[in-house]
């Protein structure tokens, strides 16, 4: 890829009355965002404003969507569950699971079923009916973020600084201290090699072996997201440096920094960035402000 890309800003949309932490692509070029303030918002493809589809009673640090089923799921503060059906009309209402015992921090499906992560270092995993079907404790901290590889193993990332890695039947196969600080971030690259990024503001290059390639001062302050572009070129990380940095998905070369020098752009922590297409990036950050920008 050439060292240099094109960034856009495209919008900014505001509406939410707290920092937003969570922002989930609906697979319709849409998204949906959760924070501070509980509200469950939907953002459908091109529209300048969002639909409040329910309202949490407490802060949202996780989202994850389910297209297929059109079933999401938030996490709370507190460690509950909350599962929205937003198939059909009417009223939504989510379900309440009472899951972990402290805040729920990432989420992923699988084939069968997904996985939730939190505060109480337990990682648990349900059925694509939220039925617990298994659970074992990953770590004494809290397990921060959680990914699942394309030869099915599971990378746990901790406040203890470590990763554990299990097999598909969440059997542990290794452990590793990636990190100086907690582990915040992990993404799979495009030739099966794993990203880290956490407090510690660096980024971690490893083999799917746990075999550490490279280590990147990527940051000046904790890297909370990471996010590969759906044709897995280019892999954003935001921070809580007021920054978003694009860098190369094979080469890990930095291709471009956004921030609010430079364009409009975030003024305060940039907690979450996702894809909703080949070229559109979303972040979301402290400032309660969602930002939409075209790349390419």
């Amino acid at each position: 890829m050439s060292a240099k890309i094109g960034v856009k800003w495209v919008k900014t949309l505001v509406g939410h009355q707290a920092a937003v932490y969570a922002l989930a692509a609906d697979g319709k070029g849409g998204f949906y965002s959760a924070g501070g303030d509980g509200m469950l918002v939907h953002w459908p493809k091109g529209e300048e404003n969002g639909v409040q589809i329910a309202q949490i009673p407490d802060n949202v640090y996780a989202l994850v969507f389910d297209s297929a089923k059109g079933l999401l799921l938030a996490g709370s503060r507190s460690g509950a569950l909350f599962v929205l059906d937003t198939v059909g009309a009417g009223d939504k209402k989510a379900r309440r699971i009472e899951a972990h015992v402290k805040g729920i921090f990432d989420f992923s499906f699988f084939n069968n079923g997904f996985v939730s992560v939190g505060g109480d270092g337990i990682c648990k995993v349900w059925s694509s009916e939220a039925e617990l079907l298994h659970q074992f404790s990953n770590a004494t901290a809290s397990t921060r973020c959680v990914l699942q590889t394309a030869e099915g193993q599971w990378w746990l990332g901790s406040s203890d600084f470590c990763v554990r890695v299990y097999d598909e039947h969440f059997i542990r196969t290794g452990e590793f201290q990636a990190h100086e600080q907690s582990v915040f971030a992990l993404a799979a690259l495009p030739d099966g090699s794993i990203l880290s990024g956490g407090r510690d503001a660096r980024l971690r290059h490893w083999s799917a072996a746990g075999e550490m390639l490279k280590d990147i001062p990527a940051h000046w302050l904790h890297i909370h997201s990471l996010a590969i572009s759906p044709n897995k070129r280019i892999v954003g990380s935001s921070s809580m440096d007021k920054s978003i940095k694009l860098w190369d998905a094979e080469s890990l070369q930095l291709l471009k920094v956004i921030d609010a020098d430079k364009m409009p752009a975030h003024r305060s922590s940039v907690n979450k960035l996702i894809w909703i297409s080949e070229n559109l990036l979303v972040s979301a950050g402290d400032d309660k402000q969602i930002c939409v920008f075209e790349v390419g």
